[in-house]
């Protein structure tokens, strides 16, 4: 498995079919400053549900995935198999369809074709169809994609068009995504055109669709900086919404410490010059940690209940997010009276968090009671 040995956000980058490394190239190069980029080709796989295993058992830890033709199928599957390891998800030049009728007799007479003529024969069919077809196509990029199918076998040619023609139905995978969402297609793509792009963001509404000009399905290495760009943008996307995810927990988890009566882990999770602010004393804000934990020390002993809902975090930068919060607190007074007296309290939060390595810690924290009640 491979760990994640930096500070960079992981993004896998997966093949299509008979593709490798060399179509995101230009993107890798574009992007490698940012993020750890781990490349993905499928080479002798015949089946989809392998190639996602295979992903998902490569990489340690949350990833940002992007999945280009094939490759976008696979990205599917690895939601579907394991929607809290991914943190984004953009789908280019593909589709989620299942097979359909004519694919087996049109896909199978390539493979005749690669094995009786060779991979070169089958460069030379397969590839114009898949290339700018509302201009022309640079020299190069066409000579860098023949080299690409030449470096395959017929056999594993042939594995892949099995697992493609025994594909899911993705379009339940695409319609439950929660997560940011970006579709990339390509004026000039045929294969997997824009309209199919339309209509998986009808699918999922939330997802950003950018269609590139002058370019086929060959979208990576015929319009790399466009790619590049759209990726970028997109990752910024995925990384608020980590940070988002990140501190909504941070405030679930400072109520879960506080019912269990984990003072010294509570504590832990402010700033070492934090601002903390009782909902029951918000004019007499306390300074510093240390003194943030002799004040929940010095509390009267009673059990709590924390209901926290209405969580809103505003990312304001990589290291800062302010959230506001409202909160339901039922206590009981365990020493007042043999039977405990309940008391509902209906308040809110106002919180800065600040990023202290890989963590989010409150460095202020201000609460206010709106009403309160015996019950």
């Amino acid at each position: 498995m491979l760990s994640n040995t930096s500070s960079r956000p992981v993004l896998a980058l997966l093949c299509g079919l008979l593709c490798d490394e060399d179509i995101w190239r230009e993107v890798i190069a574009a992007l490698a400053a940012e993020v750890d980029v781990r490349v993905f080709s499928f080479p002798g796989f015949s089946s989809i549900a392998d190639m996602a295993e295979h992903v998902l058992a490569s990489v340690q830890g949350r990833f940002a995935v992007a999945g280009h033709s094939m490759g976008g199928r696979v990205a599917l599957e690895i939601v579907r198999r394991s929607e809290g390891r991914v943190t984004g998800i953009a789908l280019l030049n593909t589709g989620v369809h299942p097979p359909a009728a004519h694919e087996t007799v049109s896909r199978g007479r390539l493979v005749s074709l690669a094995r009786s003529a060779g991979m070169t024969a089958l460069a030379a069919e397969w590839l114009p169809p898949m290339l700018n077809q509302t201009g022309p196509v640079r020299a190069d990029v066409q000579a860098r994609l023949v080299a690409m199918v030449e470096r395959c076998s017929p056999d594993s040619f042939a594995a892949q068009i099995r697992a493609l023609l025994t594909r899911p139905d993705a379009a339940p995978a695409l319609a439950g995504l929660r997560i940011p969402t970006l579709l990339l297609s390509a004026t000039g793509d045929t294969w997997s055109p824009p309209a199919q792009h339309e209509a998986m963001r009808e699918l999922c509404p939330r997802a950003e669709l950018i269609v590139v000009p002058e370019a086929g399905h060959m979208l990576p290495m015929e319009q790399p900086a466009a790619v590049a760009a759209a990726l970028d943008s997109w990752l910024a996307r995925v990384a608020d919404a980590d940070i988002v995810r990140d501190c909504t927990q941070q405030i679930h988890r400072y109520a879960q410490l506080n019912d269990a009566g984990a003072i010294a882990d509570l504590c832990q999770m402010f700033t070492e010059n934090a601002v903390f602010a009782r909902p029951s004393d918000p004019d007499n804000p306390i300074h510093g940690r240390a003194a943030i934990r002799a004040s929940f020390e010095a509390r009267p002993p009673r059990r709590t209940l924390h209901i926290i809902f209405n969580v809103k975090v505003v990312v304001e930068s990589s290291t800062q997010a302010r959230a506001t919060s409202d909160v339901i607190l039922v206590t009981a007074d365990t020493a007042a009276a043999a039977v405990p007296i309940l008391t509902r309290f209906d308040g809110s939060f106002s919180d800065v968090l600040h990023r202290v390595g890989n963590e989010w810690l409150f460095a202020s924290r201000r609460g206010q009671i709106n009403s309160k009640c015996v019950l």
